[in-house]
């Protein structure tokens, strides 16, 4: 297994078909990545913490990224994987691949990968024996849930096309620095705040109010990064009332201060 971490700007991945299975977890977000095959758009989905994408072996890859992603990749040797398998299905294990998805939330592989990114950043005296643990783990978990000897497990389809979810976003970000509660959001594209609750997570993977926060985030990075507002206005331009609480829940997210995030990312 080989981990990578990639935290990068707006860009294009384009390459060939990968010898071994790989798992992309996304650490944050939102981020829209749009996979194309050849000049055609065969899926566009907003990416955030928690969801993941697997890519079987052999399978291209080629993926727009609107937004500044920070992603771990975990590339899985088809041994490793035929290894556990016959573990936990026996000796009689046939051909073992992982099912493609995109974008999909799964709390246990995330979870899974970030515990093999803090081991591979702070290893410590037993840091081979943990990440070989994990990592068992965490592929016993992809064949149950992302193979062809388990059932997959897919998002559900919305009720509600997509692209009614997608105006709201837009809506969300020509608005972050004005209060939008639920129900106005809601009844923007006709839904009760049940059922926009749901048709929002079945689009995006995640609830309203953390992809609010997420784009809040966002905006707030790019204003740190790119003028010289003080804390205060930049926390008022994305929506935070508060600037304690502006500071709280960007240290949350970006596991930087506000201070150091500016500093770090202007240099």
């Amino acid at each position: 297994m080989t981990l990578q971490r990639f935290r990068h700007p707006p860009s294009t991945i384009d390459l060939p078909g990968l010898r071994d299975e790989l798992l992309v977890d996304h650490l944050v977000g939102p981020v829209m990545v749009e996979e194309r095959h050849g000049a055609e758009c065969r899926e566009r989905r907003w990416t955030g913490h928690g969801q993941v994408s697997v890519t079987p072996a052999g399978q291209p890859v080629h993926r727009i990224l609107k937004g500044r992603p920070d992603v771990v990749l975990l590339h899985l040797a088809s041994e490793l994987l035929t290894d556990v398998a016959r573990e936990a299905y026996g000796p009689g294990a046939g051909s073992v691949t992982l099912l493609r998805c995109f974008a999909s939330p799964d709390h246990t592989a995330d979870q899974l990968a970030r515990l093999l990114l803090a081991e591979a950043e702070a290893p410590g005296p037993s840091s081979s024996l943990m990440t070989e643990s994990l990592g068992r783990a965490l592929v016993l978990h992809l064949l149950r849930a992302h193979s062809n000897l388990g059932e997959a497990r897919s998002v559900p389809a919305g009720r509600y096309p997509a692209s009614r979810v997608h105006r709201v976003v837009e809506e969300m970000r020509g608005s972050l620095d004005q209060d939008l509660p639920l129900s106005r959001l809601a009844a923007s594209i006709g839904l009760s705040p049940s059922q926009f609750v749901r048709a929002f997570r079945d689009a995006t993977g995640l609830p309203p109010h953390r992809y609010l926060r997420g784009l809040r985030i966002e905006r707030a990075r790019a204003l740190l990064e790119q003028t010289d507002l003080p804390v205060i206005e930049v926390a008022l331009r994305c929506g935070f009332g508060q600037p304690g609480h502006f500071a709280t829940v960007f240290r949350e997210v970006n596991g930087l201060s506000l201070r150091a995030w500016r500093q770090l990312n202007r240099a």
